[in-house]
């Protein structure tokens, strides 16, 4: 992504795992990258973190904001703290997300909402905000938004399916369709809308039983996001750039 003023990223989910990597390789790539995580005092403090990279010479390019992902008025109080203190954001990172890995049988009501609230109402509602508040695409200029998914959201996949993760899968399904179509709105304001599958992180969500370290996944999503010249409008990619089926 080219631009000709300081480049500036938003990640949700940034203290912990994949979230916390992409924050950290924005800044080595020397964006200004917004936090928005739920505790920034914390976030800013604990050595497992973010306090490593406020103490770092990209320090003060690392700014924070409390956001409560599931919550929609949280979301909205996020957005609109924003207009006073940005003109405009390059990247948003939609990273935030929680699992539910119950068997069928067992899968409740509640999974089912928890994990949509989180997973696909919260992308949504904060993409269209930002887009309301003159923060992404239209006159600010042009902007990525990142929607971080899951292989699991795929339909048309033969991996994985038997995993047990019905809310999950529905809610990252969901979410991918809710980014096709964003794109879809959202193409004619300069803002393109990229659906991706970090890969089988080792992180908290899984008890740490992943294939992959957040720090490769989250590099490995910045070089297709950033660096390779594709054409992301509408697209489900894996972390290498690999087209996924919806």
């Amino acid at each position: 992504m080219t631009t000709d003023h300081p480049s500036i990223a938003v990640v949700t989910g940034a203290s912990r795992g994949i979230g916390r990597e992409l924050t950290a390789e924005l800044l080595r790539r020397g964006y200004t990258v917004l936090a928005a995580v739920r505790d920034p005092a914390k976030a800013k403090a604990s050595p497992d973190q973010l306090a490593n990279l406020v103490a770092g010479p990209s320090g003060s390019r690392l700014h924070f904001a409390q956001l409560d992902i599931s919550s929609g008025a949280s979301i909205d109080a996020f957005v609109e703290g924003l207009k006073a203190r940005y003109q405009h954001f390059d990247l948003v990172i939609n990273n935030a997300g929680i699992a539910e890995m119950s068997v069928y049988g067992e899968t409740t009501e509640q999974h089912l909402k928890d994990c949509f609230q989180v997973n696909t109402f919260a992308p949504f509602l904060l993409t269209q905000s930002l887009w309301k508040a003159g923060l992404i695409g239209g006159k600010a200029g042009k902007s990525v938004v990142a929607n971080i998914s899951s292989l699991l959201g795929s339909s048309g996949t033969k991996e994985w399916v038997e995993y047990p993760a019905y809310a999950y899968r529905a809610s990252k399904a969901a979410l991918n369709n809710l980014s096709r179509y964003s794109d879809v709105a959202l193409a004619k304001e300069g803002v393109s809308v990229v659906t991706l599958s970090p890969g089988y992180v080792s992180t908290d969500m899984n008890n740490n039983q992943g294939e992959l370290t957040p720090e490769f996944s989250a590099q490995s999503v910045l070089k297709v996001v950033l660096d390779s010249g594709s054409n992301l409008h509408g697209t489900f990619l894996n972390y290498s750039g690999e087209e996924l089926p919806w």
